[in-house]
């Protein structure tokens, strides 16, 4: 049988990214009060959440 691994990334991730906490020069200001926010987590948590019980 085939050894399965999984593989993610080793820093901090980019949660200011994730967050929509910088502005960006293409983004209307205008416009980011409608943005939505469905899940806010912290990268290592959500990874946890997500496949702790495959690793």
């Amino acid at each position: 049988m085939k050894e399965k691994r999984i593989s993610f990334g080793q820093g901090k991730g980019s949660l200011t990214h994730n967050n929509r906490e910088f502005m960006a020069d293409n983004v209307d200001p205008l416009r980011t009060p409608q943005n939505i926010t469905f899940v806010r987590q912290p990268i290592g948590e959500a990874y946890d959440q997500l496949f702790a019980e495959s690793t």
